[in-house]
């Protein structure tokens, strides 16, 4: 007897999954590095280190020091009236400054890249049969092995094991060991080096606005959420962040290195950043909704335990004779990141449109009076 065909749904996500606080028991397996000969990842990650950063203290210790300290500065700095401190004055600052905008270009041109090969390589190619469910399986499950209805996002650590290992599916050929939890974490990690942009600002005697530090801070806890619950949408900020964050800081680093760049370039930036969060709300909220079909074995344990099936190779067509709705979020982790992001991108997105209206809209109507 043959499968049905599948189909796409937009529905509720199951109403179980509001809850707060999310399962803890869900762990993400730590990503490999393909060797050093390997331009997209040419190194491991430290198994100490991914398990420190994954932890909830490390983002939010972060983000408190970088609030409490450059509010501090801030205040010293008016107390200064601004007046610029002396290591700003000098040669060695305008090549660090230069240097720092350089790598940031290059290192989000690079992550750039390697968030497309994940894509890329995830998706189902156009022959294969019911390209779009599978592809909606191949964006909402990043885990597991290839084929639809195999893939799964429920990796447990296993107490029993030893702090460091991790239960099953810790190896797959889906997006997250394509590339989306090793580029994914080096994004959320990075998100600590880019508050050197803060302290910069602060040491040419500036104020940090409340823009870019609820920019910096928020940002850092969303990356964490969706690397930590292995959230299938976390796709969609880091392939707009890497890009937009490669052309911001090529943009930074000509200025710094004295070249005119006419004015409409800025103001086309901040119009792309502004894009990149709507584009991301509306990508994001499909997500939200997103269910498909996958086919299953009626009388298998796996139907019985409704777990995917992430095991069976043999031909899916054979064996499988009916289906049942699977939705793209199926844990409470990835609903608690879905809420965050939502809470902290609505704000952004009025603060951005503020700051676009005042710098360039209103501004211009001052010069023109």
């Amino acid at each position: 007897m043959g499968s049905p065909s599948p189909l796409l749904h937009f529905s509720l996500p199951d109403a179980e999954l509001f809850k707060f606080p999310p399962r803890s028991d869900l762990f993400p397996p730590r990503p490999t590095g393909e060797g050093r000969s390997a331009w997209d990842r040419p190194f491991d990650i430290p198994q100490l280190l991914f398990d420190y950063t994954t932890e909830i203290g490390f983002p939010f210790c972060v983000v408190f020091i970088y609030i409490v300290t450059s509010s501090i500065f801030n205040h010293v700095n008016t107390k200064r009236k601004f007046r610029p401190w002396g290591l700003s004055q000098t040669g060695f600052f305008h090549h660090l400054v230069l240097l720092h905008n350089i790598a940031l270009a290059l290192f989000s041109g690079w992550m750039f890249f390697g968030f497309c090969k994940s894509v890329v390589i995830s998706l189902p190619s156009k022959q294969s049969s019911h390209f779009l469910v599978t592809t909606a399986d191949a964006l909402c499950k990043i885990t597991g092995d290839r084929g639809l209805g195999r893939g799964h996002t429920r990796i447990h650590r296993s107490p029993a094991s030893a702090p460091n290992s991790f239960g099953i599916a810790s190896v797959g050929d889906r997006m997250w060991h394509q590339g989306l939890g090793y580029f994914g974490w080096i994004f959320y990690v990075s998100k600590v080096y880019e508050l050197v942009d803060t302290v910069l600002i602060i040491t040419m005697g500036k104020k940090c606005s409340f823009l870019q530090r609820y920019h910096h801070a928020g940002v850092m806890l969303c990356a964490w959420a969706n690397f930590r619950y292995m959230v299938p949408a976390y796709i969609i900020p880091c392939l707009l962040n890497s890009f937009i964050h490669t052309l911001m800081y090529s943009y930074y680093a000509l200025v710094t290195l004295g070249v005119r760049v006419p004015f409409y370039i800025k103001k086309c930036l901040t119009g792309m950043q502004i894009t990149q969060f709507l584009v991301g709300i509306v990508l994001t909220w499909i997500y939200f909704f997103l269910a498909y079909d996958i086919p299953v074995d009626i009388g298998s344990d796996e139907m019985q335990d409704l777990r995917f099936l992430a095991n069976k190779t043999e031909d899916i067509g054979k064996h499988f004779i009916g289906s049942r709705t699977v939705h793209c979020i199926d844990t409470s982790g990835q609903m608690f990141s879905f809420v965050l992001v939502m809470v902290y991108v609505f704000p952004l997105l009025w603060l951005f449109a503020q700051f676009f209206v005042r710098s360039y809209i209103l501004q211009k109507k001052v010069k023109v009076q």
